[in-house]
């Protein structure tokens, strides 16, 4: 038998308990939980869950919704698990230490639950998944920020460019002027000379 079937025949045995104490067959709730339970101790990770998440999404309130809670938790904590997924675990046995009223017994399993998975690198998992959702869903063109960033620093360069030119443009004027002073100052200089030498 698998190293699960502790687990499970433990959780088995409330529901049993259960159904033995009522009048007629087992509740919908009751039947899938067994089924959820005996598909873990069969090592059939995809169709336990799909028999005990519903059950302990609607019915948390419930025995048969708190033990498909606290098999879900366990059952992605499970090294066998191919889909295992230690963020999940954390996640459903903090859901589990939430609810108002739960048997005492099970809160120390479901808080070692819980601190296995964050010993075991839940939060790491939980980035990884986060960021694998982002690729999927990245943004392929250039955000608003991107683009705004992008034309203050087109301006820049421009104005950076337009007053490199003017400090050219003001240098080269005056080389001129300076140059116009020069040929002025030698047209002078030449007309003197000329009345000096003209009889």
């Amino acid at each position: 038998m698998r190293a699960f079937a502790p687990l499970a025949l433990l959780l088995a045995a409330g529901v049993a308990g259960c159904a033995t104490l009522g009048l007629g067959g087992p509740s919908d709730e009751e039947a899938s939980l067994e089924a959820g339970l005996a598909a873990l101790a069969a090592g059939d990770y995809r169709t336990a869950h799909e028999h005990l998440e519903p059950t302990a999404r609607t019915h948390p309130d419930q025995a048969e919704g708190q033990r498909a809670l606290l098999a879900l938790a366990a059952a992605e904590l499970d090294p066998r698990n191919p889909g295992r997924r230690l963020w999940a675990t954390a996640d459903l046995a903090e859901r589990y230490l939430d609810l108002p009223v739960t048997p005492g017994w099970t809160r120390p399993l479901a808080e070692s639950l819980a601190l296995v998975a964050a010993e075991l690198g839940a939060a790491e998992g939980r980035a990884t998944e986060a960021e694998s959702e982002n690729r999927r869903l990245r943004f392929q063109g250039s955000t608003v920020p991107d683009r705004l960033r992008e034309a203050a620093s087109a301006r820049d360069s421009a104005l950076m460019e337009r007053n490199e030119l003017q400090t050219r443009l003001d240098q080269m004027e005056r080389v001129v002027s300076i140059r116009n002073d020069s040929i002025t100052a030698l047209n002078k200089e030449l007309e003197r000379i000329r009345k000096l030498i003209k009889p």
